[in-house]
């Protein structure tokens, strides 16, 4: 007789929702600070002067004040194509943009974003969008509830690290294997202490080609029984394999093109920049460290 899944406790909801308006609260302060004309002229400016100094400059008297902490550093490069990356976390409701998509993986949660400002394929500018995974309001509270002392923010960003981190090689042929028209198939994405189980599906839009809905989460003493339902998403065997410097690069590095067939072609930018995975946050620590490490890389001349 198959188990009938009990829902989530009063408790963990109540504390996913004060950390999801607070998470609201933080993209609406990022918003409206990004919004005002002077980033827009600081990013022409980073990009468009000669000089390192004057490129640090409008990076750090303007664009690095606007983000402030609202968002985690993932990379900073001021060169021909200068540009810098940030990730977010993302509140959402629920998803009626994707009828296609199972209900379940609709529900409302919270998304992994990215903030793109300097050079891209697209021009120069200010861009925002879907990034990794979604994370369903049952996951959130699932961790809660599995894991009392767990940090959400941390659990997600390790999260995202393991799915930008996993071998593109195996990714393909997993795909092939797994994939059914129209239909999701179920991925384990390790995150704290435990993972999440996912559906991986399809999609032609022109966001990406994959995308992945948390809808549980289990503590890792639980993992065994799942792995008879679904796979777990394989690690990177080299710096040069990962998912995200390809398929799981932020839009505006990428483009998808279709061959003769019919088939996805994912035309990566020649000056995309090269992510510092191993810098994610996997702790509330590890945070303070990479901004620590952000202060000292803004701060310093040249």
């Amino acid at each position: 007789m198959k188990a009938v899944a009990r829902p989530v406790g009063a408790e963990a909801r109540g504390r996913v929702r004060i950390w999801k308006k607070a998470l609201s609260e933080n993209c609406d302060r990022l918003m409206n600070a990004v919004a005002r004309p002077a980033v827009k002229d600081g990013i022409l400016a980073m990009v468009h002067r000669n000089s390192a100094k004057g490129k640090h400059r409008a990076f750090t008297r303007v664009i690095a004040p606007a983000v402030g902490q609202r968002a985690i550093p993932i990379v900073l490069r001021l060169d021909r194509h200068s540009v810098a990356v940030w990730a977010f976390l993302d509140p959402f409701d629920e998803d009626n943009q994707h009828l296609n998509r199972p209900a379940r993986n609709r529900q409302a949660g919270v998304a992994i974003s990215y903030m793109v400002m300097g050079c891209t394929m697209e021009g120069p500018g200010l861009f925002t969008g879907h990034w990794t995974i979604n994370v369903t309001d049952h996951a959130l509270g699932r961790v809660l509830e599995r894991d009392p002392g767990a940090d959400l923010n941390a659990v997600l960003l390790a999260a995202h690290q393991t799915i930008i981190g996993s071998s593109h090689t195996k990714w393909e042929a997993l795909a092939s294997n797994e994939r059914r028209p129209g239909q999701p198939f179920s991925v384990l994405v390790a995150a704290g202490n435990g993972a999440f189980v996912c559906d991986m599906g399809f999609t032609d839009e022109d966001e990406g080609l994959i995308w992945l809905v948390a809808r549980t989460w289990l503590h890792r003493d639980q993992l065994f029984e799942a792995q008879d339902r679904a796979v777990v998403l394989p690690a990177a065997m080299s710096a040069d394999d990962r998912l995200g410097d390809d398929i799981m690069l932020p839009a505006p590095f990428r483009r998808i093109e279709r061959d003769t067939d019919g088939g996805a072609i994912v035309d990566v930018w020649d000056h995309a920049p090269l992510l510092e995975y191993d810098q994610l946050a996997a702790t509330a620590l590890a945070r303070v460290a990479i901004q620590a490490t952000w202060e000292s890389l803004t701060s310093s001349r040249g």
